[in-house]
């Protein structure tokens, strides 16, 4: 009778094919799951970078409105004054008033 640790003369070798073929379907398993994890590192990256382009254009387009709104607000109360400013800057700038104290 054989002990358990011994089998048939092909018998010993079946489990090492075996152990063979799990070995490569692990290996495998592994490379696809590295791939997988770089391409989720660049999808990352680029959604990062996308983001950022988002939220630059948000904060420009906010950054526009602002000043829109103050340059509507400045126009109605300041005209007046921009254009004493610039008529009284003509008349001392005239070339006739140049003789005149």
């Amino acid at each position: 009778m054989r002990s358990a640790g011994e089998t048939g003369s092909h018998g010993g070798r079946s489990w090492r094919k075996e152990d063979l073929g799990w070995r490569e379907e692990e290996r495998d398993y592994y490379e696809r799951d590295l791939l997988w994890r770089e391409e989720d590192r660049r999808w990352r990256a680029q959604d990062i970078e996308q983001r950022c382009l988002d939220n630059a254009r948000w904060i420009w387009a906010r950054f526009v409105e602002k000043n829109r709104r103050y340059g509507l607000q400045l126009r109605p109360g300041h005209s007046p004054l921009c254009l004493s400013q610039s008529s009284s800057s003509l008349k001392r700038l005239h070339p006739l008033d140049f003789g005149k104290p």
